[in-house]
């Protein structure tokens, strides 16, 4: 494994340069989104709308899908964020545990545990 490397003249002003550009978060500004979870009928049928951006839209279908439609936290999306969406979403009480919220209310009909 390389820990050091000895870079000099213009290949060092260009990776300087380079860094200089990540460390500014360059690229498309926009948060990380088109989280899709799961589905309780037909797939979805989605539409590229905008490649640079990656946005896109579900043009049928939509209402069996679950789709997380919150910002995801710089730190990354954990499972209590999860928990506190579901919560919102689902009108749970601020009380209630991470089990509570996780736990069906009632399987589906045929469903079988």
């Amino acid at each position: 494994m390389v820990t050091e490397l000895d870079v000099t003249g213009g290949l060092l002003d260009t990776l300087t340069a380079l860094l200089a550009e990540y460390d500014r978060g360059g690229g498309v500004g926009t948060p990380a989104k088109n989280l899709i979870f799961a589905t309780t009928g037909p797939k979805p049928e989605l539409v590229l709308r905008y490649a640079v951006n990656n946005d896109i839209e579900i043009v049928r279908n939509g209402e069996y899908c679950l789709v997380y439609d919150q910002p995801i936290p710089a730190d990354g999306l954990t499972y209590s964020n999860l928990i506190e969406w579901w919560k919102a979403r689902q009108r749970f009480t601020d009380a209630a545990s991470a089990r509570e919220v996780g736990r069906p209310a009632q399987p589906p009909s045929g469903f079988s545990r």
